[in-house]
């Protein structure tokens, strides 16, 4: 009788593994999940990053400061927005000078760093949304804006030195 069953099981067991499989063959394998896209919008920084642009064309450079400074909080590694800010204060500072030194003095210590976090990232080529030719503008304004950037953060002198001579 257990041989009978045996034989039995084995036979039942072969009938439905071969119907499920014969069932299995017809189908379609599923289709792959579609390609994970990154839209513009959802870059983190990125919506703050061009209202300080717009900013910036307004000439509201007050609003771009926010505004730019927002997106690097949203994004350390946005290199325009990294850029943009400190370009802005760089060129903020020879006007101030005359009228509130200590305030020209940190706005051009700060848009120096920040110009040179953009140049990092710039070599580790994070670039989000500027083009080759945009890339080699900032690096040249960049050179020019950085040509005295660490004998400048050395100490106040220097910094004070270095912002003097952008004015005269």
């Amino acid at each position: 009788m257990l041989r009978t069953f045996s034989t039995f099981f084995s036979r039942t067991t072969l009938v439905a593994l071969t119907a499920v499989l014969i069932c299995g063959c017809g189908r379609k394998p599923p289709a792959p999940p579609p390609p994970t896209v990154v839209v513009p919008h959802q870059i983190a920084g990125l919506k703050s990053y061009q209202e300080g642009l717009a900013a910036l064309g307004a000439d509201d450079q007050e609003q771009a400061q926010r505004l730019l400074l927002d997106a690097v909080h949203q994004n350390t590694n946005l290199t325009e927005a990294w850029y943009e800010l400190g370009h802005l204060k760089v060129t903020m500072a020879p006007g101030l000078f005359k009228t509130d030194e200590l305030r020209a003095m940190v706005l051009f210590r700060e848009g120096m760093q920040f110009e040179q976090q953009a140049l990092k990232l710039l070599d580790e080529d994070k670039i989000t949304v500027w083009k080759p030719a945009d890339v080699e503008q900032a690096r040249e304004k960049m050179e020019l804006d950085l040509r005295d950037a660490d004998r400048a953060l050395a100490d106040e002198d220097s910094l004070r030195e270095a912002l003097r001579t952008r004015i005269y």
